[in-house]
């Protein structure tokens, strides 16, 4: 069993600090579904009481505004939205706040007690298309740029909730670099 990423502990860290226990939805694509897999074991490892759904599509079908343009998949989304006990949502990130908004706005109004949300930002599609140089330097400007604009808009319009970031194509970014400079073992 490999260990845990960086992202995944540093997020589980966060959550234990805010509650005891998550009632949890994640919904995305392939970049985001290992950190949701991998909640329940690190929720427990943590002491945490954890439970979580899972709704994911496939590559760009994945992203929020795709999963709300889609009437199936908001459908079931929004279907466990509606049960009114979610208490942590996460997504993957969208190149634009609509989708996360939508699905923001809509959680909020169909469960009081929802106070935190997380947002991944995947790795590059087809990583082994970059060297390591040009690989970091794509990663880095995103996260620098876009990455920080985006999650600056949606803290300004969401205030009273927390959203956490996992950058987990920055960390696979680090690791690439890392073991090309053989500093990383294989």
């Amino acid at each position: 069993m490999r260990a845990p990423s960086a992202v995944v502990i540093a997020t589980m860290s966060i959550l234990y600090e805010h509650a005891a226990a998550y009632n949890s939805l994640f919904i995305g694509h392939s970049f985001f579904r290992p950190i949701a897999e991998k909640m329940p074991a690190l929720a427990s490892a943590a002491g945490l009481n954890h439970s979580q759904a899972i709704v994911f599509s496939g590559g760009a079908s994945g992203a929020p505004l795709a999963l709300w343009n889609s009437d199936s998949m908001r459908d079931e989304i929004q279907s466990i939205l509606d049960w009114g006990n979610i208490t942590l949502f996460g997504m993957t990130f969208d190149r634009t706040a609509e989708g996360c908004e939508l699905w923001v706005n809509y959680s909020l109004s169909k469960n009081p007690n929802l106070d935190t949300f997380m947002i991944g930002l995947p790795w590059l599609d087809y990583p082994t298309e970059y060297d390591t140089d040009s690989y970091t330097s794509v990663v880095r400007n995103a996260a620098q740029t876009n990455w920080t604009d985006f999650l600056e808009e949606l803290r300004g319009k969401y205030p009273n909730v927390t959203i956490i970031d996992t950058p987990t194509g920055c960390r696979l970014s680090s690791s690439v670099s890392c073991r090309a400079q053989a500093a990383f073992p294989t």
